[in-house]
């Protein structure tokens, strides 16, 4: 672009002799510096009078003898103007600063503003807070009175500029009205009447968000942890809204520089010239962030409506079960969520699926990420791209791989066809149809993915069809993509090289017997038991030849590792004291470690110790409990085979990031009930705590997340927890008489649960008006129908035919596996949901530190986890991290904070290591 400049501007010098442009000073300037050098020269008369950085205006000189060169300055410049506005756009998002306007009507002034800084209070920080038995709590936190004056500086400034937009574009309306010989609706004016309108209803929105923005304000410490960290989902919600408002005011500030401008007033003079003012986007970028207000006010509202009922719950000391989290006098405050399938909350539920339906569109266009960091908006966008893009491929081909499928139906019976354990090679069904063919899938993505870029509104309509329609299987497949050869090729490429970097499988064929340990409360220690040993069994529904893979990382060869050690390598040193056992995340469908290797390998490297990560069976092809047993069983398997993994057994810190933070607590509550040797410390990374039907503050924000949408959460927990989407469907869509109701095999389509000690049953359960039913595990076979059990047990919390109806509107075929999870018992179980623990089990536990980040629609499970340990006097941690979102670990080499964030949690893991 610079290239071009230049040349474009010695063209215009060679034109013109009398007229010159010192390039030698140019070679270093900026790409902004030769447009505006280049504006200045278009902006000159014909006689040779430059007139540099001046705006053209109705009053200047016009030559009588050169009206065509006139017209084509005219376009130039208006050419010139808009380009330099697009390319500041483009650098970095904030306002031009401009010279202060000089006002004849005091009423519309607006102050001084010459650049609009960020506020600090929306940069980037951490709060930080460890409690222990032998250390006082200690923050992080910037003044708050400093907090408070900036937030209601630009609140001040809001109202200001609305102020003073709204009294120039009335009065513009005003005068044109009177002037009977220009059509109102056909020239500018029209631009004028729809800012008139934007810069009215944002004002109506701004007041009313304040109104609810004040008393959510007022009472959001009442949720705090303790009072010396301010970290809640209410504090998150309010931190969107000033990053809204930061760039309604950027937009907002915009406009009153321009406002009485050249190109703002031109077509009141000419009405059959067009005006600049309708080629720039700055009408998209206020009507976007107005919008945005609208959407935000709505979050306000059931934001407040959750706080107001948490709080009388508290306040009357209620503790009845509806309460998600039983209320404990050690809580210190009310708590955060909500039970969603409570009769008395529907107004709620359906104000939710009202914004995940209605809503939804407006954070995935040109707002896109808004709330996070800047170096990871841009980066966020090309997912959103990419997702979109990639659902076209997506759909192309399995409407293929259907049209097969339907076929085979036709020729073989039903019975023949059946889901393919994950363990086996499913063949192609065709050369182009199979799910496999990433390539094909890839290419027509790359073909659709153009429509997107250059339309965000296709994009964000695209994107909001796609968290309420997609199933299981293109969620499975497009977070699959970082398992590509392409995409670890590249991710090889930005990381270190380690000596050691192995897989080994595990045969789960038989038990592992280790020494039975008694833990000391007061210390954490683990005493062996003399002579007495447990045997850990391997996951119940497995068979004798199923295997689990693991990776073994290490920046160092050392004595016992499995790899063949080279000729021309070093000698390999002694074995380590420290192991991390790390399980990754992607939502219990998808990942593995070789795509966690991203952050994986730079902790090798910082931490100097070996990692063995665990690639534990995915759902829904295996379902709860199944991946919990698997790492247990690992974790087992190193204890026992400590030697071959170059580490003394000394000291072992388990690690899981998102679903991996589940299941690497599940490791330590299944070690204590077990009564083996606990991990020494545990450190859970933004993990779902509580995986019930139930809604928080920060759960609002899965609405506007593009990576972490509440359609994604709803589909891999119903995954997780065994229910088949596809024959639910079917079988609701028959049951409500709906046109695309298919018959279907019950018997066929119920969704098997492994037998196992996990899932805690009562011993009767309620189906009748006074009828029990007994179930005693012990006499069933070695699988039971959890299918068949569950709707009759929480019956009372399934949704009526006709409130199913209304909101198959809405929602569309997910209203049914919403309905399914309000009665699924599933995930009440204190392996599924960890903060359904009992006390005596999180007494227990060792040392934790929960990494949270604010904007995660998680951020309130890790807070709450946090209450019940401060309650039972367990030492942790707790990190809250602004400005990044979930998953921010995958994202260290796109982002400068999601490093920082990165190198902040191996600091806490350094913290405990020997």
């Amino acid at each position: 672009m610079k290239l071009i400049a230049r040349k474009l501007s010695k063209k215009l010098i060679r034109s013109k002799s009398n007229k010159a442009i010192d390039l030698d000073t140019t070679k270093h300037l900026s790409i902004m510096d030769v447009f505006k050098n280049l504006k200045n020269y278009i902006n000159s008369t014909p006689s040779g009078e430059s007139t540099p950085d001046q705006e053209m205006s109705p009053e200047s000189p016009k030559p009588e003898n050169c009206v065509e060169f006139r017209a084509i300055n005219s376009r130039l410049h208006k050419s010139f103007n808009d380009s330099t506005k697009r390319i500041s756009t483009l650098l970095k998002f904030r306002s031009v600063p401009g010279k202060p306007e000089e006002s004849e009507n005091p009423e519309s002034a607006v102050p001084n503003t010459e650049k609009i800084s960020r506020p600090k209070f929306l940069r980037s920080k951490s709060y930080y807070i460890r409690r222990s038995k032998n250390q006082s709590d200690v923050i992080n936190i910037e003044n708050q009175a400093v907090h408070d004056a900036d937030r209601d500086t630009m609140f001040k400034n809001i109202a200001l500029n609305l102020e003073a937009l709204i009294s120039h574009f009335k009065e513009i309306l005003s005068q044109n009205l009177i002037n009977n010989q220009i059509d109102f609706m056909e020239t500018t004016d029209q631009s004028a009447q729809a800012y008139f309108k934007l810069c009215v209803h944002g004002k109506d929105t701004f007041e009313k968000s304040m109104i609810i923005y004040k008393s959510i304000e007022a009472n959001m410490h009442k949720f705090d942890i303790e009072p010396q960290i301010k970290a809640n989902g209410y504090r998150s919600i309010l931190q969107v809204f000033d990053s809204c408002l930061y760039r309604l005011l950027t937009v907002l500030n915009d406009l009153n520089e321009r406002k009485n401008k050249f190109y703002f007033q031109f077509s009141l003079n000419n009405p059959n010239i067009p005006s600049t003012f309708r080629n720039v986007n700055v009408i998209k970028e206020l009507q976007t962030w107005v919008r945005l207000m609208e959407k935000l006010e709505i979050f306000l509202e059931l934001s407040f409506e959750m706080m107001q009922k948490n709080l009388l719950e508290f306040e009357n000391g209620l503790k009845s079960s509806n309460n998600v989290i039983p209320v404990k006098e050690y809580n210190h405050g009310p708590s955060l969520f909500v039970n969603l399938n409570q009769s008395n909350l529907k107004s709620m539920e359906k104000k939710l699926f009202d914004l995940s339906s209605k809503h939804q569109e407006a954070f995935f266009g040109r707002a896109c990420g808004f709330q996070f960091c800047e170096s990871l908006q841009r980066p966020l966008t090309g997912c959103a791209i990419a997702l979109t893009s990639y659902n076209d491929g997506f759909e192309a081909f399995a409407n293929k791989e259907n049209a097969v499928v339907q076929t085979s139906l036709d020729l073989n019976s039903a019975q023949n066809l059946k889901r393919t354990n994950s363990t086996t090679n499913a063949p192609a069904m065709t050369s182009y149809g199979s799910l496999t063919n990433s390539i094909g899938k890839a290419a027509m993505s790359v073909y659709s993915s153009t429509k997107y870029i250059m339309d965000p509104d296709l994009r964000a309509k695209k994107m909001s069809q796609i968290m309420r329609k997609a199933n299981v299987d293109f969620c499975k497949a497009f977070w699959q993509l970082t398992e590509t050869s392409i995409v670890q090729m590249g991710s090889n490429l930005v990381t270190p090289t380690l000596p050691i970097n192995l897989t080994k499988t595990i045969k789960m064929d038989r038990p592992i017997r280790l020494p039975k340990v008694r833990v000391d409360l007061n210390d954490g220690q683990n005493t062996e038991i003399d002579q007495e040993y447990v045997d850990i069994m391997p996951p119940k529904d497995a068979d004798p030849n199923d295997t689990v893979r693991i990776r073994i990382l290490s920046g160092e060869v050392r004595q016992g590792m499995l790899d063949t050690i080279n000729p021309n390598s070093t000698l390999p040193i002694g074995p380590c004291k420290n192991l991390i056992l790390h399980v990754h995340g992607g939502g219990f469908i998808a990942h593995s470690s070789k795509s966690h290797e991203i952050y994986l390998k730079p902790w090798c490297k910082e931490l100097r110790l070996p990692i063995v990560s665990i690639d534990y069976s995915l759902a829904p092809e295996h379902v709860f409990p199944r991946a919990s047993e698997e790492c247990f069983y690992v974790y087992a398997w190193c204890l026992l085979n400590k030697n071959i993994l170059g580490w003394t057994g000394e000291n072992i810190i388990c690690v899981g990031d998102s679903a991996g933070g589940v299941l690497a607590t599940n490791i330590v509550q299944r070690a204590i009930v077990n009564q083996i040797r606990i991990p020494d410390a545990l450190v859970p990374i933004y993990s779902p705590f509580l995986l019930t039907y139930s809604l928080s503050p920060s759960r609002l924000l899965s609405v506007m997340d593009p990576l972490l949408n509440l359609g994604i959460l709803w589909r891999c927990l119903a995954a997780y927890s065994g229910i088949d989407f596809k024959a639910e469907t079917e079988r609701y869509k028959l049951m409500l008489n709906l046109d695309e109701a298919k018959k279907f095999d019950e018997k066929d389509s119920n969704v098997r649960f492994s037998k196992s000690d996990s899932i805690d049953l009562p011993d009767e359960i309620q189906i009748g008006s006074d009828e029990k039913v007994k179930i005693n595990l012990n006499n069933l076979n070695d699988r039971i129908d959890l299918a068949d059990i569950q709707p009759e047990f929480d019956s009372d919390k399934l949704l009526t035919n006709d409130e199913l109806l209304n909101y198959y509107e809405l929602m569309g075929d997910a209203i049914f596996l919403i309905d399914k999870l309000r009665s699924n018992r599933v995930p009440y179980d204190h392996y599924m949901s960890p903060i359904l623990s009992s006390d005596e089990m999180l007494s227990k536990f060792p040392k934790t530190f929960l990494i949270s980040a604010c904007l995660d629609p998680l951020h309130d499970d890790s807070v709450e986890f946090k209450k019940r340990l401060n309650g039972l006097n367990v030492p942790n941690g707790l990190e809250v991290i602004k400005g990044v979102h979930h998953g921010f670990l995958n994202f260290v080499q796109i982002s400068k904070e999601c490093r920082k964030a990165s190198k902040l949690v191996t600091s806490k893991i350094k913290s405990y290591l020997i």
